[in-house]
């Protein structure tokens, strides 16, 4: 039986006091019947009472979930309103729908800080080779003109073509001074004439004489047309040493630019020539150790032919009491005759034979002749070829001074992009540098913030 509270039993014993007339209501089956029956009314009650209970608390929870949503978003909304205060709103052709992207549209193709290290690394690059080139080390434009010109001046040709221009010069400069050194003493020999104007007694003493002298007025004439004469050659003279002159600097000035232009062609006809060179070193060698060997084997002959003459006046000598010795011993010279014509055939053997490689050696020798000539050719060729590209490569020059120049321009350029985007779009600082916390990026019409609007559970 459940346990019953005082209500409930004071109930019950109200039911049994009216009904105890009724001996099977007061009987105690039915009051636990009627105990129970309110026992799980009671309980009914108490789940419903729970559950309403529970209601009310979610009700409670999900409005103050609510309210504080509402609460939130209205701080939120206040901070926003502030927040679209200072940034303001996107210009008509703004071309985007936020503030970001309004950003990004403005800031599209500035240079990347990626592209700027490419384009510091590229004018560093060029800047090193453009110093190179300029400079005066290996590699640089003046030591390789430097180096052909002192390659090319140090030949046969060239040395050869000096000297004639040197020795026309040294001829001229032989006639100049030999005309100078006539005028001069024509010069001193007339400061050195003795003025005769006033010797009338002289003049009429001499004018009596049986040898007449010429008067000075004939003397000064003679004197006065040698000098004109002498001075007319000198300036003839004079006028063919500077034109010479100038022909020799002309000759100089075509040298020069023919040394600079063949310079690299030389370079490569000495490679070539080097391997025509060796060809032709191991060939000479060859064909000496060919004609050493023939004399070797002409030697080996003569010697043999003494040593048979020896024998055969040896023989002669003899006595006749010697002749069977004399007969044995021209036995043996027959037997050392026949192997001698026998070695002189395999010698005369090993001659055609090395004559014949004499003459192959001779042909290989003339057809390396014919590609030095053929090199030397192509060096007068190459050397026209650099000649003309001389014109390429002030071109080219230009062409780097350009580069650099475009360089310098294309540097101050994305310097200045840099810091347009460093201005317009600054790094978080202060307390958006923490991720917890949230900020807005700000603007006041001149300059852009960030500003937090919202703290980490921390941070509060």
């Amino acid at each position: 039986m459940k346990k019953l509270t005082a209500g409930i039993f004071t109930v019950l014993i109200g039911l049994c006091a009216a009904n105890s007339a009724d001996a099977s209501v007061a009987s105690t089956g039915w009051v636990e019947e009627q105990v129970g029956a309110l026992a799980t009314t009671v309980e009914t009650n108490k789940t419903t009472a729970a559950n309403a209970t529970k209601a009310v608390s979610d009700a409670l929870t999900e409005y103050k979930t609510s309210n504080d949503a509402a609460v939130a978003l209205k701080a939120n909304q206040t901070s926003l309103d502030a927040t679209n205060t200072l940034v303001g709103t996107l210009p008509a052709d703004a071309g985007a729908d936020t503030i970001v992207g309004y950003i990004q549209k403005r800031t599209e193709g500035i240079a990347t800080s990626a592209a700027l290290g490419e384009l510091q690394t590229q004018v560093g690059g060029n800047t090193a080779a453009i110093s190179t080139l300029n400079g005066s080390g290996e590699g640089s434009v003046a030591k390789t003109i430097s180096d052909a010109l002192a390659s090319y001046t140090n030949t046969a040709d060239m040395q050869a073509a000096i000297k004639v221009v040197s020795d026309a010069l040294d001829a001229h400069e032989s006639t100049a001074a030999s005309t100078y050194a006539t005028q001069t003493a024509l010069s001193d020999g007339l400061e050195l004439k003795e003025d005769v104007s006033n010797k009338a007694n002289a003049i009429t003493e001499g004018m009596n004489k049986e040898k007449s002298y010429p008067t000075v007025k004939l003397m000064e004439t003679q004197i006065a047309s040698a000098n004109s004469g002498l001075s007319i050659d000198v300036r003839a003279n004079t006028q063919a040493i500077t034109t010479e002159e100038a022909r020799a600097k002309g000759v100089e000035s075509g040298l020069d630019s023919r040394l600079t232009a063949a310079e690299g062609k030389v370079t490569t006809l000495e490679g070539t020539v080097g391997n025509a060179e060796g060809g032709l070193v191991k060939d000479v060698a060859a064909n000496a150790d060919a004609i050493t060997a023939i004399n070797d084997e002409e030697d080996g002959i003569l010697a043999q032919a003494k040593v048979y003459a020896k024998q055969q006046a040896d023989a002669a000598s003899g006595s006749a009491s010697g002749v069977a010795s004399d007969l044995a011993a021209y036995k043996t010279t027959v037997s050392q005759t026949y192997a001698t014509q026998e070695a002189l055939g395999t010698t005369n053997t090993n001659v055609s034979g090395l004559t014949t490689r004499v003459g192959t050696n001779e042909t290989n020798i003339a057809a390396n002749s014919s590609n030095i000539t053929k090199n030397a050719e192509n060096i007068l060729a190459n050397a026209r070829d650099i000649e003309a590209h001389t014109t390429s490569i002030a071109a080219a020059q230009a062409q780097a001074d350009k580069g650099v120049a475009d360089a310098a321009t294309a540097q101050a350029t994305a310097n200045a992009a840099k810091t347009t985007a460093d201005a317009a779009i600054p790094k978080p600082q202060g307390e958006c540098q923490d991720a917890d916390n949230k900020c807005v990026l700000t603007y006041n019409n001149s300059t852009y913030a960030w500003e937090v609007i919202e703290r980490s559970a921390d941070g509060e």
